[in-house]
């Protein structure tokens, strides 16, 4: 697994900094709250996997934070459950909508032949 290491005191105070923003700005959501936490123990030893800098970049970005030294030059990504999660959403509603269709046509034909049995 890769791990991204924030050697200046500088870049751990940034770091921080953007945690306790995030939680500041979601102090009643938990999970929020607690992944700033969770990660400002990692920051306090010095290393980031690359999830938690993907988060600490993508909050320091929504935030209008200056990022840690070491993560200036990293490329946020997306997640790809969330990707995936929405194409199954969209195919999903695709899939609804073609049944609904064709429950429609049924119920047409039965109102149009009231004496017809299924």
């Amino acid at each position: 697994m890769t791990m991204i290491k924030l050697a200046s005191k500088e870049s751990k105070a940034r770091a921080i900094a953007i945690c306790e923003k995030v939680k500041q700005s979601n102090p009643t959501d938990g999970k929020w709250y607690r992944m700033g936490d969770n990660i400002i123990g990692y920051i306090k030893q010095g290393q980031l996997h690359f999830k938690q800098a993907n988060w600490l970049c993508k909050n320091a970005d929504y935030h209008d934070l200056e990022r840690p030294e070491e993560l200036l030059d990293f490329k946020v990504q997306s997640t790809p459950k969330a990707d995936q999660l929405t194409q199954t959403e969209d195919e999903t509603t695709q899939k609804i909508l073609g049944h609904v269709g064709e429950i429609a046509k049924l119920i047409l034909h039965l109102i149009r032949k009231p004496n017809s049995s299924w």
